[in-house]
């Protein structure tokens, strides 16, 4: 899957709880904005599994991670 619209359409209807986040992290004094997303557990929003804390400069790189967890975590 190379199109976004495919990888996030991918993870939505995977039936797991996922969420993106913008954040911003500081590495080497310096402020950056990252995309970071998070596999929770509903009702209460209680932490699973989520990517490295560096997290990622774009959606399209967050979103391939994401469902490379997802294909791995099934198998």
């Amino acid at each position: 899957m190379s199109d976004l619209n495919e990888k996030m359409n991918a993870i939505f209807n995977s039936g797991k709880s996922i969420r993106f986040q913008n954040v911003v992290r500081r590495k080497d004094g310096e402020w950056n904005s990252r995309i970071v997303w998070e596999h929770v557990q509903l009702p209460g929003g209680q932490h699973i599994k989520g990517c490295d804390w560096w997290g990622f400069d774009s959606i399209e790189d967050a979103a391939e991670d994401c469902l490379n967890y997802l294909v791995i975590s099934n198998l």
